[in-house]
Parts: C-alpha cells; sequence; structure tokens
C-alpha cells in the first residue's frame, strides 16, 4: 500500500484554540495537541494510506468554544493526486545531503580563517597590559602625599601661648590661642611620617590634648604627637591659669 503525506489548514475563525487533530476518530490517540491558531493556520502534516479511504478531525479543545466545533477532512483514493507533491519533499531530503556536505566545507574553510584574525588579537592584549601596568606605578607616585599637621586649640581661664617643636628640635612660636571655643589654629607642613611633635605653653601653663575635640582635662607640661603619613589632626587646650 501507498502511502501520502498532506497538510490540513484552518482557514476561517479566529478562536485561538488550542486545537488537536485526530485520524478517523477521536478514540484514537491524537497526532496533533495543544496547536495554536497560528499553527493550523500555517497547516499541520498528516500522513495516510494511499488506497484507504480516511478521515482526520480537528477539535478547537478552547472551553469558551464549548468543544462544539470540530472540522472533518476526508481523503479519499483517487483524490489524492496531490500525492506527487509531497513525493519531490522527500525526494529533496537526500537532496539536502550534498547540502550538509558543502556547508561543512564552507565551516572548515571559514573556520581556518578565523584563526589567524584571533592571533594578532592575542597580540594587542599584552600591548594593553603593559601600558596599565606603567599606569598603576604612577598612580602610586601620589600616595607619598605630604604629612601634614592640623591644629585645633582652645584656651580656659586665661589665654595661653601656644609653641611646639619637631623631634626635639628649637621650639616654635605659633602665639596665642585667642578664643575659649575649640578653632581651627594653623596646619604645619614640610613633616615625615614618624616625626613627634611635641606642644607646650611659652609660660609653662598647663595644657592638655585629645584626637577629636579640644578636652577640658588631664592637662600636662607638655602634649606630644607622633605623625601617621598623610593628614593627621590634633585638638589642644591650655588651661591659662594653672602651671604645669
Amino acid at each position: 500500500m501507498a502511502s501520502v503525506s498532506t497538510f490540513i489548514y484552518i482557514t476561517t475563525g479566529s478562536s485561538v484554540g488550542p486545537y488537536s487533530v485526530y485520524q478517523d476518530s477521536t478514540s484514537n490517540p491524537p497526532l496533533y495537541t495543544g496547536q495554536t491558531l497560528a499553527q493550523m493556520q500555517s497547516g499541520v502534516l498528516v500522513t495516510y494510506d494511499n488506497e484507504v479511504t480516511t478521515s482526520f478531525i480537528v477539535i478547537n479543545n478552547n472551553i469558551a468554544c464549548g468543544n462544539e466545533k470540530v472540522i472533518t477532512f476526508i481523503a479519499i483514493s483517487p483524490t489524492p493526486t496531490p500525492t506527487p507533491t509531497p513525493t519531490p519533499t522527500n525526494t529533496e531530503t537526500p537532496t539536502v545531503t550534498p547540502t550538509n556536505t558543502v556547508t561543512q566545507t564552507q565551516t572548515g574553510t571559514v573556520g581556518a580563517t578565523p584563526t589567524p584574525t584571533v592571533t594578532p588579537t592575542t597580540t594587542v592584549t599584552p600591548t594593553t597590559t603593559n601600558t596599565v601596568t606603567p599606569t598603576v606605578t604612577k598612580t602610586q607616585t601620589p600616595t607619598g602625599v605630604p604629612t601634614v599637621l592640623n591644629i585645633y586649640a582652645k584656651y580656659i581661664n586665661t589665654d595661653g601661648d601656644l609653641q611646639y617643636n619637631v623631634n626635639g628640635n628649637p621650639e616654635v612660636n605659633i602665639g596665642p590661642l585667642g578664643s575659649t571655643s575649640c578653632q581651627f589654629i594653623t596646619t604645619l607642613t614640610s613633616l615625615n611620617a614618624g616625626d613627634t611633635v611635641t606642644f607646650s605653653d611659652v609660660n609653662t601653663k598647663a595644657i592638655a590634648k585629645d584626637s577629636i575635640t579640644c578636652p577640658n582635662g588631664s592637662f600636662l607640661c607638655s602634649q606630644s604627637i607622633v605623625l601617621s603619613a598623610g593628614i593627621n589632626n590634633i585638638y589642644l587646650t591650655i588651661k591659662g591659669d594653672q602651671n604645669c
């Protein structure tokens, strides 16, 4: 017996489905199920015995349509003259084989061509890396930011006369503080990390220090700070009515 293949289409209606396709009876397993309207409009391929009358049933499974839309296509032995149409389709299948062979030949050729193209790309990559390396080195140079010391100070009861020395060198006078509120006095520069800066009062009055605000206790004759690299801050209070 000869078998033929044909397409079943839906050409009217707008229900989205889903659709099922059966051969001869809905009690048989469906040939297709869950088909959308677009798929049915494009057509589904069915194969049947050319010498036996058969039918194909399309059911709209959409509950909103009440499962009532049934479309039946009857294929009769003499009619399927369109058999030649599917037959060339089967004949073209082996024709595709040489097409694949050509594709493989092209793949080999194309595959070989990109390979040398990638090689110069690899050459460019180390060039970029070398460019970045000196950039990082230059970035590290500014890390040696000058070490500075910001001085904040105030006095209690009587004004003090602030002075300092670096690493025990001669005293440098800053002068009277002029305020009973904690305020910025000056910034010492040309310093190095590890330097020790010591503060005292010219008239040997008691002095206290802190790292976040001008203190009101813990007075001594002098106060020191060992500098870290970069910006340092010290907060001082001179108690002008107390000798150290």
